[in-house]
């Protein structure tokens, strides 16, 4: 769940906060000078995801233990609570963000702004977030996720934001290990195609008619008959182009 949540929340940052590398959910890791953010690669070592030639990047981090309760809810039953502290960190490019604290707070809003969307795709009964806190001065972030002094390259900027997400729905929405659902999937899912199609541009329908009405699945028989009489078949139509059919009667 944790996976799908951050999904929604890095795509909201990303419109706000423009980065090279984008990762989500990382580790502080201690290294020989003090700690540093760090992804796990699936074979038994960490990898840091910033050092001098990382350019820009973005990654999100727990800075607390994840808070589980069960809670009462009137005409609700086995409602289940859990509260994620999240903190997202941008080393981003000052030639693209000059007023930081603007599209800092931009990306908090954005991120906030994403709780119907997470409540549907993830099917969950409430999505809250609390009280977040932007955080623009580079020197006081790179102390906070890298520990020690560091002059930050005048041309990029370290800026963080800290919010804690509160979700609550069955317990079944909390099962461990169960594979990330996707949560642009699941928010197109919770739906109507009228819904859908109210939000895409003409580009976009052109391109779906044009994916999906291409071959068998699409084309379809005519059955002509004359009379009551059976003449022919027309096999093989196009719905997606425009069709004549011209019938001759002579006597």
């Amino acid at each position: 769940m944790i996976q799908t949540i951050l999904q929604a929340l890095d795509q909201a940052a990303a419109e706000h906060l423009p980065v090279g590398a984008r990762y989500l959910l990382v580790e502080q890791q201690r290294t020989g000078t003090g700690v540093a953010p760090h992804r796990y690669d699936g074979s038994g070592r960490w990898t840091p995801i910033a050092n001098d030639n990382a350019g820009t990047f973005s990654y999100w981090r727990l800075t607390s233990p994840i808070k589980e309760q069960e809670v009462d809810a009137a005409g609700c039953y086995d409602v289940f609570e859990a509260v994620y502290s999240l903190r997202l960190v941008a080393m981003v490019d000052r030639s693209l963000c000059p007023d930081l604290i603007d599209v800092a707070r931009g990306a908090a809003t954005a991120v906030r702004g994403t709780d119907d969307g997470i409540r549907a795709s993830l099917k969950l009964r409430t999505v809250d977030f609390g009280v977040s806190s932007v955080e623009v001065n580079s020197q006081r972030v790179y102390t906070q996720e890298f520990g020690g002094t560091l002059d930050v390259n005048p041309d990029k900027a370290l800026v963080s934001i800290d919010i804690a997400v509160t979700i609550t729905g069955k317990s079944i929405c909390f099962a461990p290990c169960e594979g990330t659902a996707d949560y642009l999937c699941g928010l197109i899912e919770a739906q109507t195609w009228q819904r859908i199609k109210g939000c895409m541009t003409e580009a976009q329908i052109a391109a779906a008619i044009a994916d999906l009405c291409v071959g068998s699945s699409c084309d379809f028989d005519i059955t002509v008959n004359v009379n009551g009489v059976f003449v022919e078949t027309i096999p093989g139509v196009d719905p997606c182009v425009d069709n004549t059919l011209n019938i001759t009667i002579t006597a």
